[in-house]
Parts: structure tokens; C-alpha cells; sequence
């Protein structure tokens, strides 16, 4: 795994050129040390260090905490304050920049290591908590209900489209303003105002289900609708706000509207969910396209860090279109994705290993033990099969690459076969068996390794990509293959910008009814840089 990436800020030349080579000693890649702010910008633009070692007192203009607000504006990225002085004053001015920590100079080199790498797990812990808070966000916008969220008072905390369309105040502020002079509720008998029952919900704890007529703003227009509030409690059991659930009762054109919008806004937070297009975890590199359902998109891929030598990717690919398989595909994506910091599904406890305490998970002080594949998918289709006649289901590829050993493993639970392109060698079908992924009670699943060296691609794709190619002369998945050999000496990037253009051909209008969904990996040198890295364990 590639050593994190410092840049060094410091105005005078000898302490930074001396700290640099400590760095360097210690195992870290260090970027050439820049002497001021503007320099130090744009090395961060240029560079994206993992870390920032940043001298409070930089001569000139600006100083090293207005160079540190200014760069965490833009970019998540952890900043350490070096400084001779401790004064009060500068610490307090330097707290609003979120700053990780402060070395006093001179430092030694064991609290120097030290401030580095709890830094480092820090924003570790905090890009994983926003982005757990954007995939929660997501699955609430995506909801084809009104939904407000208020404090036990009334005051508005979130809102979201449907809810501002029903009311007809799309471009007002609704944050911390009073419910009532946003929404206007009439009893739907009398249609005389009404207040929502915020006592009994949120002294009393109570959820309340209720219809009632909502006013549409600078209109006439009245809407009838069945409400739902619940209160939001904290850890302890208290109520800290109240949630509701609007939805309408009758199909005015703005409903329909609304849930057109509401579409689109899916469609881009799964573009948003799906990793960078060329980005690598533990030198394995991602090139992908996709395009996805009108209707909603139940595709959904990705590829991780399991621990210091293991990635772990999978495409899977919900039945069916719109909202339901849309929220399906996203709660699916962060439960794995949620999983990988919680040791759930893709990784398992083995109890407490005291000479491993390196290598150990933070927060439940034990060892993790990775799953594989097969393991994986059958844990996965026991959670997500329901006894119902309309229950839904999913078909999923996910493996494991080993970068240390050039191997892999993976699972097929009724998807594609993967295509398997070795740089020196004929391209192979990955073909285990297995079944769709909450059909049956129990399913069978078989896995399949493979060799994965440098300059080796594995190739996953939808089903509405193999239907695409699809002809008379060529039922089956012949003719993507076909395609995709034609240009197995050239480059990942060419090959997805050739696919991208063959589906233009094959598929002129811009809206497609079934999801596009191609994934490609290439293995390549392990010093390769890596986006992500996660709790280490071993493979099952």
C-alpha cells in the first residue's frame, strides 16, 4: 500500500529541509516543501497530499491559518499546525480552521509520528462518516413522499422536494422557520385550519396517522393528503424532533412532476455513489460507463479497500425500474459500504488478538476475518428474501483481489458471466454458478478463482449492455465479447471511450429504458496510488 502523502509548509529553509528528512525516515512520501501560502495552495490542487504539515507563523501574506481555512474549503484534508508559540490568541484563531492537532517546535520525532497518523485516521473516520451521511440523505430523497423534519417545537430542520412541491414554495427557505408559516393544514371535513398534534407527538412520544387538506401557496389549488408524524428519539430515549411523512391522496399534475424530478435527483446521487472513473485501491484501477434507466436505476457498483492487501468490488443490479428498485440498489450499496468499517457482512470478528493490536478494529478491539464471496452472497440473501409474492430480488457479481498474491476469488448469484482478459493470454468466461439473490429461502452459490497480474482486466456488465449487442446471429454474449476483444491491446480508457461510442450507435436516443452498466478492472503495480484503505484482517 502506497506510504500517505505530507506536504510541508514551512518559511525557513532549514527546518523544513530537516523535518522533510525526518518524514522521509519515518516512510512517508513527502512533497517538496513550499515557504508560502500561495505555494501551498497550489501544491494541494496539484498534489492532494494526504496531510498537511502547516507553519503558523508564515511570513508574508497570507499566514498559515488563512492558508489552512483556505485550503480546507475545497478539500478534505487533515492539517497540523507547527508553531514555536502557544499563545492563547493563535490557538483560539487557529480552532476555526478545524485543525488537527499543534506541534510545539522543536518536537520529537515520537510525538511527531504520533500527531501524524491519529491525523490521518481522523479524516479517515470523517470522509467515511460523510459519505454514510450522503447515502442516508440519498435514500430520503428518493422517497416518493413529502418529508419534513422539525424540532419537538415545530421549527423546520429538512425538507425535501416533494414537500416543498406540494406546498408550493419551492425557492423559499424553510430551515428554521416555523411549520405553519410554510404549510397551511385544514381538517379535511371542514377544511377549516388545523394545527399538527406537536404535543401529543412530541411530549408524549406518540406517532400519529391523520388525512388533511394542505393549502397550495399563491393558489386556490387544495391538496388532500394522509400524514404520518413520529417522533425522533435520541440514544436515551428522549424526543428530539418529529418527522413527517406527506402523501397525497389525489394525482395532481404536480405530484407526477414531482416524481419526475425526483428521478433525476436518484439518477445523480447514484453517479455520485459510484467510484472516481480511474481511480485505484491497492493498485487495482477502475474505468467504467453507464448510463443509466429513465426510469429509475437499480445498478449499482464499486471497488474498495478490505484491508492493507485485499480490494473487494462487485456489480449488482436490482429487478425491475423507478423508486423501489432505485432505494433497493442504494441501501444495498451502504450496507456494503457501511459494512466494510463495521466488520458485517464483508468482514467478521474472531475475538480479541493482543499481538495483533495494529490490526485491530478501533472500535470493538478485535481482529477482522474477511468473508468470501460465496459467503458473502448467501449472508446477503438471507437478509434481503422476504415470504412475499412481489418480493424483490437482485443479481450480483462480487469477489475478492489478493494484490499481494496477484489472485482473486469471486461469486455470481445469476448476473452476467464476468470476462476475464489476461495480458498475456486468451480472454475466459468466469463462470461459477449461482442464483439470484432473494428468489429462494436458500441458494446455491459457487465460486471461482482466478489469476489477476499485472496488466490482467476483469470485465463486469448488466444485462441491458449484453441486450444491446444482442442479434440473431449472436443470442447470447458473444458479440460484447467479440467487441471487447478487438481492442485487448489497447488501453482501459480506449476501450470504455470505444464502448461509449458503440452504444451511441447501437442506441441513438439519448433515454434508455434499461440500465448500461460496464465495469472494468486492471491490475496494476501495487505502488499505484490508492484512493481508500480500511480495518485489516485475512481472508477467510
Amino acid at each position: 500500500m502506497p506510504a500517505p502523502t505530507i506536504l510541508i509548509v514551512e518559511d525557513e529553509g532549514l527546518v523544513g529541509l530537516e523535518l522533510s528528512q525526518v518524514l522521509e525516515n519515518m516512510g512517508y512520501c513527502v512533497l517538496p516543501v513550499v515557504t508560502s501560502g500561495k505555494a501551498a495552495v497550489a501544491s494541494t490542487e496539484e498534489h492532494s497530499p494526504d496531510l498537511i504539515l502547516m507553519d503558523i507563523r508564515l511570513d508574508g501574506h497570507p499566514d498559515g491559518i488563512e492558508t489552512a481555512k483556505k485550503i480546507r474549503e475545497d478539500h478534505l484534508i487533515p492539517v497540523i499546525y507547527l508553531t514555536a508559540y502557544a499563545d492563547e490568541a493563535t490557538i483560539q484563531r487557529a480552532k476555526t480552521t478545524g485543525s488537527y492537532g499543534y506541534l510545539i517546535k522543536p518536537f520529537e520525532e515520537r510525538s511527531l509520528r504520533a500527531a501524524i497518523e491519529v491525523a490521518l485516521h481522523k479524516a479517515q473516520m470523517e470522509r467515511e462518516t460523510e459519505k454514510e451521511y450522503d447515502l442516508n440523505r440519498a435514500v430520503v430523497e428518493h422517497l416518493n413522499e413529502g418529508i419534513i423534519i422539525t424540532d419537538t417545537s415545530g421549527t423546520v430542520k429538512y425538507v425535501n422536494a416533494i414537500a416543498r412541491r406540494m406546498s408550493g414554495r419551492e425557492e423559499e427557505n424553510w430551515e428554521n422557520q416555523p411549520l405553519e408559516s410554510r404549510m397551511t393544514f385544514l381538517s379535511p371535513d371542514t377544511h377549516a385550519p388545523i394545527e399538527p398534534p406537536f404535543v401529543r407527538v412530541g411530549e408524549r412520544g406518540e406517532p400519529v396517522v391523520a388525512s388533511c387538506t394542505v393549502i397550495r401557496s399563491g393558489t386556490s389549488e387544495t391538496i388532500e393528503i394522509d400524514y404520518t408524524m413520529a417522533p425522533l428519539k435520541n440514544k436515551n430515549g428522549r424526543v428530539t424532533g418529529i418527522v413527517f411523512l406527506l402523501k397525497p391522496v389525489s394525482g395532481e399534475k404536480h405530484t407526477a412532476d414531482a416524481v419526475r424530478f425526483e428521478l433525476e435527483r436518484s439518477t445523480k446521487y447514484q453517479l455520485n455513489l459510484l467510484p472516481d472513473n480511474g481511480s485505484r485501491v491497492h493498485g487495482v484501477k477502475t474505468c467504467w460507463l453507464f448510463h443509466p434507466s429513465i426510469y429509475g436505476s437499480g445498478d449499482v457498483f464499486n471497488l474498495f479497500s478490505l484491508d492493507a492487501t485485499h480490494a473487494g468490488f462487485y456489480l449488482l443490479d436490482v429487478m425491475g425500474h423507478g423508486f423501489s428498485a432505485a432505494v433497493l440498489a442504494i441501501t444495498i450499496y451502504s450496507f456494503l459500504s457501511n459494512d466494510i468499517a463495521r466488520l458485517g457482512i464483508l468482514k467478521r470478528n474472531f475475538g480479541s488478538v493482543p499481538d495483533l493490536k495494529d490490526e485491530q478494529d478501533e472500535e470493538t478491539g478485535k481482529s477482522a476475518l474477511i468473508l468470501k464471496p460465496a459467503e458473502v452472497i448467501r449472508e446477503l440473501n438471507s437478509r434481503f428474501f422476504f415470504k412475499a409474492n412481489d418480493n424483490p430480488f437482485f443479481t450480483l457479481v462480487y469477489g475478492i483481489i489478493d494484490t499481494e498474491k496477484n489472485e482473486g476469488v469471486l461469486a455470481r448469484a445469476g448476473h452476467p458471466y464476468p470476462l476475464l482478459s489476461p495480458k498475456d493470454g486468451e480472454d475466459l468466461r468466469l463462470d461459477p454458478e449461482g442464483q439470484a439473490v432473494g428468489v429462494f429461502p436458500e441458494i446455491t452459490v459457487e465460486e471461482r478463482p482466478f489469476s489477476f497480474r499485472e496488466g490482467d482486466r476483469l470485465f463486469l456488465y448488466s444485462d441491458g449492455l449484453v441486450d444491446l449487442f444482442k442479434s440473431r446471429e449472436t443470442p447470447s454474449d458473444e458479440a460484447l465479447i467479440a467487441f471487447l476483444g478487438t481492442y485487448k491491446t489497447s488501453s482501459l480508457e480506449r476501450i470504455c471511450d470505444r464502448l461509449e461510442e458503440e452504444v451511441q450507435r447501437l442506441h441513438p436516443d439519448a433515454e434508455f429504458t434499461d440500465d448500461i452498466a460496464f465495469f472494468s478492472l486492471e491490475m496494476g503495480t501495487t505502488s499505484a496510488e490508492s484512493e481508500t484503505t480500511h480495518d485489516t484482517g485475512s481472508l477467510a
